[in-house]
């Protein structure tokens, strides 16, 4: 969370007619399984994201206000096997993966898929580490203050929205329901009483 702003993760859908849709997840995934499509990957292998790319959009409006406010908050998950030279010394360890390039191997989960990439002199030495970073972006963005919620009321899962949707519809049948039949029968209990009283008046006149 950036300033009350939850973290989205951008992703491009294609839609039937071939034009790229642009939407957001919200949050971001830990990881992915290893596949064809991805080069350098065991096939079914767990893989982790241990590298985060935090974009943080800003808008400025020298005329209305002083200073930047922060309308935006994207993560980019990525996976990556660090590598670092010598013994590992905590904040001082220079990465020999940073920066970044395409070319660089994912980072597995499983020890045993680690290790074997480190023996091939692709993964971080001095042991079968997991090794997390991040990087932070500042991007300016032309969506002011008040309109930087929108793009969370249009997430691509629908599913979601449709359960939600579901559920309160639900709930507002069943609460229909218990007050409908808690009126039914307090009415019928009113008429029978007075119907009672009624009879009672007319044997008595």
């Amino acid at each position: 969370i950036m300033d009350n702003l939850p973290a989205a993760t951008r992703t491009l859908t294609e839609q039937p007619d071939g034009i790229a849709l642009t939407t957001y997840e919200r949050g971001y995934p830990l990881g992915f399984l290893g596949s064809p499509e991805f080069p350098g990957t065991f096939p079914s292998a767990p893989y982790v994201n241990n590298h985060l790319r935090l974009i943080i959009k800003y808008h400025q409006e020298p005329d209305l206000f002083q200073g930047s406010r922060i309308v935006g908050f994207e993560v980019e998950a990525l996976s990556v096997a660090h590598r670092y030279e010598g013994e590992w010394r905590g904040v001082a360890t220079k990465l020999a993966t940073v920066p970044l390039s395409p070319d660089l191997p994912p980072q597995p989960v499983r020890a045993e898929h680690r290790c074997r990439r480190r023996q091939g002199g692709g993964s971080a030495a001095g042991g079968c580490e997991v090794i997390f970073t991040y990087e932070v972006t500042w991007e300016e963005s032309p969506v002011r203050w008040a309109s930087r919620w929108d793009l969370y009321l249009y997430m691509g899962d629908d599913q979601v929205h449709w359960i939600s949707l579901v559920n309160s519809l639900a709930v507002v049948l069943l609460l229909t329901g218990v007050v409908a039949m808690i009126m039914a029968r307090t009415l019928r209990r009113d008429l029978n009483r007075y119907n009672s009283l009624s009879t009672s008046r007319g044997a008595q006149s």
